[in-house]
């Protein structure tokens, strides 16, 4: 018997891949300072 938790794993784990995925979109054209400088950009790639 699988407890259920162990079901949900998957549902986990692409929430995890969706946010990465967002992530990299958000900060693709994006450097360091840029980054630093835009409070909206952290506060979306924090966890």
């Amino acid at each position: 018997m699988t407890k259920t938790s162990d079901v949900r794993i998957p549902d986990y784990l692409t929430h995890i891949l969706e946010v990465l995925r967002r992530i990299l979109e958000y900060t693709e054209n994006i450097d360091q300072l840029g980054f630093l400088k835009d409070a909206l950009i952290q506060e979306c790639c924090s966890p």
